[in-house]
């Protein structure tokens, strides 16, 4: 009877002891997980994913050229022919100078231009009928004369001309910074001369912008790109990238990239922000695994893989990414992968886990 109470307490103890154990045999000889000791995981399978890359980034909308316009001689304002919000077209009159001296100046040397002329005419006429009353070097003399004061005179009216402000091209008076009486000076030879007007052409709008380095490379002439402005929440200006400075800025590390836009309704107001969208080069059905599958590693992107219930951690190299994708570059995954999207904070590589399917 001792006998048979003793097998009979070891009987219960290994019972025991073989309910606890974590993992048990199943029917077909493999390990059967235990899910009540082990940390649980939601796996998927990674897939192929269309990423079409775009990229957002803030501008501004610049005037196609713009210039100060500076009187190019001394004078007093006489007439102005142009205010702010004048339309004006390429070689007309803004406004007209005075400058006395100038024109005094052109009365003198036009008399005496007539008589220089005059004795050059005598003298070489004399000596063609009759040399023994003059000589050759009086008449060449007489002409050099002539011709120093014509020269003089040709000046005057390159001068004179000056007092004539033109506009340099198509545009729009944005400023108007003197008054008809004003004295103003010419912007050539004096530093901080005060302009007369500020003349921007809008016909073609410049979109600006300074992009990032790190898609700096994808960006070059004709790459599309659609341009909107908060002012105008109704438009989409569809357009292709004009220009692009190929250098990084120093400081901020950008490159800028310039888009033409046709503005003949003047609605895009140059200084106005606008919001560029890049179209990028995109990757079709590229290997891609969900955003909530990845972690990182002293910014060492990795996926962890489980095999036969036990996690291996795996680094990857991503590339494009979207609200719910990232692409998979390199790192050895393959389509028919197990890999954790819940439960990367309860596990490390090599720890066994209770695997559930998303």
């Amino acid at each position: 009877m001792y006998n048979y109470k003793i097998k009979m307490i070891l009987g219960i103890l290994l019972l025991s002891i073989g309910c606890k154990t974590r993992d048990s045999f199943n029917g077909n000889g493999k390990i059967a997980v235990d899910s009540t000791t082990l940390p649980v995981v939601m796996v998927t399978t990674p897939v192929h994913h269309d990423f079409t890359n775009t990229f957002e980034v803030a501008g501004n909308a610049l005037p196609y050229q713009e210039v100060k316009i500076y009187a190019m001689i001394n004078g007093y304002v006489q007439t102005l022919h142009a205010d702010i919000g004048s339309f004006v077209k390429q070689g007309q009159l803004l406004a007209v100078l005075d400058n006395p001296e100038l024109k005094a100046q052109m009365q003198k040397i036009q008399a005496g231009l007539q008589a220089k002329e005059t004795i050059y005419n005598r003298l070489n006429s004399i000596y063609a009928k009759t040399p023994a009353l003059t000589t050759i070097a009086d008449v060449q003399n007489a002409k050099a004369d002539y011709k120093a004061a014509l020269s003089r005179l040709n000046i005057l009216k390159t001068q004179l001309a000056y007092l004539q402000v033109r506009a340099p091209f198509n545009g729009v008076i944005i400023q108007r910074y003197v008054d008809k009486g004003a004295l103003v000076q010419n912007g050539l030879d004096n530093a901080g001369t005060t302009p007369l007007f500020d003349l921007q052409e809008i016909d073609i709008i410049r979109a600006t912008v300074d992009v990032p380095e790190s898609i700096a490379p994808l960006i070059h002439k004709g790459t599309k790109v659609g341009i909107t402005f908060g002012e105008l929440p109704d438009a989409v200006y569809p357009a292709s990238v004009t220009r692009v400075a190929y250098g990084m800025d120093e400081n901020t590390k950008t490159m800028t990239v310039q888009a033409d836009l046709k503005n003949t309704d003047y609605r895009i107001r140059p200084g106005m922000y606008a919001q560029f969208r890049f179209h990028l080069q995109g990757h079709p059905n590229v290997l891609s695994v969900p955003n909530e599958a990845l972690g990182y590693l002293e910014g060492q992107p990795y996926v962890y893989k489980v095999v036969n219930d036990t996690v291996h951690l795996v680094k990857v190299q991503t590339g494009l990414h979207d609200a719910d994708y990232t692409e998979i570059m390199t790192g050895g995954l393959h389509d028919t992968d197990k890999i954790i999207i819940r439960g990367k904070d309860l596990v490390n590589d090599g720890v066994r886990v209770f695997v559930k399917n998303k």
